[in-house]
């Protein structure tokens, strides 16, 4: 019985360029939505201190990387699916 090597991939942990693309996603729509989007509604903003800054910064970076994991779980079951047909 040989042992195969695995790779382990850690949940959570940035795994390559998609990951990146989610972070710089998840940057420019906090400041689209913080300085366009906003101001532009009229809604009233409370003032912008350090800590809600980097609370909703890292929000944001959180949501982008949401969704460069279900766009790649999605792209890599659609590249399965097409190879098997």
């Amino acid at each position: 019985m040989g042992r195969e090597a695995r790779s382990v991939s850690i949940p959570g942990s940035i795994q390559g360029p998609e990951d990146a693309a989610g972070i710089a996603y998840g940057i420019v729509v906090y400041f689209v939505m913080t300085f366009v989007v906003v101001p532009l509604s009229r809604a009233k903003s409370g003032h912008v201190t350090m800590t809600s800054f980097a609370e909703n910064l890292a929000a944001m970076i959180l949501f982008g990387l949401i969704v460069s994991y279900i766009a790649r779980r999605t792209t890599a079951k659609g590249v399965s699916a097409k190879a098997a047909a």
